[in-house]
């Protein structure tokens, strides 16, 4: 009886728990800037998705816009040009998924060197989700028994015909 007790009691709290973090998606029009943080941690290269502990966030917030508060980050492109974000970035609302979009300068010079590298990025994309793609079609084709085990492993029995 304790040990169904303490699993119905254990659910709830797991549930709890596995919504305790919040999501900010930072992107770029052109693909492929470094973000980093106030601090100089690098986050990754846009698109990128940082998680932030909501403890953290709610500790943030302002009582009166109920907004969280995370500092800003800066963008940085191959060619050298910068955006930064202004600081704090406001997160407002309920949501568990944010989007911060940085436009890359318009007057830094050398865009061609950033068009190149965001093509490169979506040509390594395109490869990847090709390789993908012909691992799935192996493993839905493939008929070994053994070596993979799919939905269309093994063609169904033949039917048994019973002489009386």
């Amino acid at each position: 009886m304790r040990t169904i007790l303490r699993t119905l009691l254990a659910l709830p709290c797991a549930a709890l728990l596995a919504g305790c973090q919040t999501t900010v998606s930072f992107t770029s029009d052109i693909p492929g800037a470094i973000v980093t943080g106030a601090s100089g941690q690098v986050f990754g290269e846009t698109p990128t998705d940082v998680v932030f502990d909501d403890d953290a966030l709610n500790a943030s917030r302002n009582p009166i816009d109920r907004c969280a508060r995370i500092p800003g980050v800066t963008y940085t492109w191959r060619s050298g040009a910068q955006a930064s974000t202004s600081s704090p970035i406001m997160l407002c609302g309920d949501s568990r998924v944010f989007r911060v979009n940085i436009d890359r300068p318009r007057e830094a010079a050398n865009v061609e060197t950033d068009l190149r590298y965001a093509l490169e990025i979506q040509r390594r994309r395109e490869v990847q989700l090709q390789h993908e793609l012909e691992m799935e079609r192996l493993y839905n084709d493939s008929r070994w028994p053994g070596m993979f085990w799919g939905p269309m492993m093994m063609p169904p029995p033949p039917p048994r015909h019973h002489r009386r």
